[in-house]
């Protein structure tokens, strides 16, 4: 009885050597992946020497560990971060060459390794050739006796997974247990590489973002960047200070009134400078400067709060536009708007006088034409008492309406009418018929006829039911 139990103590200790000595390998092994993050964080040399040592301690042949993302319908694959060289050919061997080192994707679940990322659970397969849930080997593919596969998380989110295979006997649920603290790292180091990642992307697009920035502020040669604190000193001032003002940055690290000309359009600045350092964002607005040559140009201002953590106003960052050539083209403008104003009111006044003159000019036609003409025809028209008093009264008329411009809308570019056709419309006018047109102008009545169809035409009445003595009289 004592031999055996003493044997039966032999046994159990050194099987408790064995576990701690393999869990002191396996600490081991994490602690080797810790360190080598720390010194050099990226996911191919810390996550090989991670599963090559992890693969020794379960005398396991072949393995990988993947992270498990999604394509853009959400479906889930694994992409490598490491995986064991297990090529058997030349093409197998170049794919492995070519992608091993960016990952490898697999994306059909109908697999043992898709069955840990479609249920998130363990998976032992110590007969894969008959394990339903198995998905076949390529061609040329070394045999997969054995294999196990396990996922990882981060809180409640399954983010990863380890596979390894054809460990001597199979893989026993106790694995599993102790394997805890190796997935436990492998989480942890999928985090710190996306937050690393995250981090250098997050860097490069900010470099990127600053080296675009002072491209622009260097090459917008009509602009200048600035920022001044709460007290109103500039902290920044774009190179471009200098083709706009022609101060170098350094001389213009001042208060921001420094140079302001004594124009009063200035005295808004401190007003909307206040109410910007409140966190108030303010409209656009333009300013006077004094060029370092002592010239004054126009500045148009567009400025925004800068705020701490906490949400409080530290200062102003600021955009300055040279708008000093268009301020002059302004004042050029104002000033030829200005001359043409009283250009036109001069002209105002002339045409003003030419229509008192024409009025005077008409009046006088008219008092001349019934002291001395109309006297004339009266004692004509009693002389020939009844004979040609037609004539006599279109005389009158024509002597009566000496100032209208009958004639003259006749003969203008609209009408364009010919003197006969301008003597027949006088005639028509006054109630002539054709036959005595033709008397008077001792010509054929067919002409007359002609003159008449012209008339029309040229007047837009052909073919209207319109009387023509009626529309000359209305002109």
């Amino acid at each position: 009885m004592t031999n055996k139990t003493s044997s039966w103590n032999i046994t159990e200790h050194k099987k408790t050597k064995e576990q701690l000595e393999s869990s002191y390998r396996l600490l081991n092994a994490i602690k080797k992946a810790q360190s080598l993050f720390i010194a050099e964080p990226t996911s191919k040399h810390v996550f090989d020497g991670l599963l090559s040592d992890t693969l020794d301690l379960t005398q396991s042949e072949f393995g990988f560990i993947g992270e498990i993302l999604f394509n853009s319908e959400g479906k889930p694959y694994l992409k490598t971060h490491t995986i064991t060289n297990i090529a058997w050919n030349k093409e197998t061997q170049e794919l492995y060459n070519k992608y091993a080192g960016l990952g490898l994707e697999f994306h059909n679940m109908d697999t043992l390794f898709g069955e840990v990322i479609l249920t998130g659970k363990p998976v032992i397969a110590n007969n894969p050739s008959k394990d339903s849930r198995r998905g076949g080997l390529p061609k040329g593919h070394p045999p997969l006796n054995s294999f196990l596969g396990l996922p990882f998380y981060h809180g409640e989110n399954l983010i990863g997974m380890v596979g390894m295979a054809n460990r001597p006997g199979g893989y026993q649920e106790n694995l599993i247990e102790y394997l805890q603290p190796f997935l436990g790292t492998c989480s942890n180091l999928i985090q710190a590489l996306k937050s690393d990642q995250q981090r250098k992307k997050t860097e490069a697009a900010l470099t990127e973002t600053l080296s675009r920035f002072n491209r622009l502020a260097e090459n917008l040669t009509d602009f200048l960047i600035y920022s001044h604190g709460a007290d109103g000193v500039f902290t920044y001032i774009s190179p471009t200070i200098t083709s706009v003002l022609g101060y170098a940055p350094e001389e213009f690290k001042c208060h921001y009134s420094e140079y302001l000309t004594d124009n009063p359009i200035n005295q808004k600045v401190e007003y909307y400078t206040n109410l910007t350092l409140k966190g108030l964002k303010q409209p656009s607005y333009d300013l006077e400067i004094f060029h370092k040559n002592g010239s004054r140009c126009w500045l148009e201002i567009s400025e925004t709060p800068i705020l701490d953590d906490q949400g409080k106003v530290i200062g102003i960052d600021g955009i300055a536009r040279n708008i000093t050539e268009r301020k002059n083209m302004e004042e050029k403008l104002k000033q030829a708007h200005n001359d043409l104003e009283q250009k036109n009111l001069a002209l105002k006044e002339i045409l003003s006088q030419i229509e008192i003159e024409k009025k005077q000019i008409g009046d006088s036609i008219i008092v001349n034409s019934e002291k001395l003409l109309l006297p004339l025809v009266n004692k004509l028209k009693k002389k020939y008492a009844g004979k040609s008093d037609k004539i006599f009264r279109l005389i009158e008329d024509n002597i009566k309406n000496l100032t209208s411009n009958f004639g003259g809308k006749l003969s203008g570019s609209l009408i364009k009418m010919s003197p006969k056709e301008i003597e027949v419309c006088n005639f028509i006018k006054n109630g002539f018929d054709s036959k005595e047109i033709s008397s008077f102008l001792c010509i054929s009545n067919k002409t007359v006829d002609t003159h008449r169809r012209n008339i029309r035409l040229k007047l837009g009445l052909a073919g209207k039911k319109i009387n023509l003595t009626s529309y000359l009289n209305s002109l």
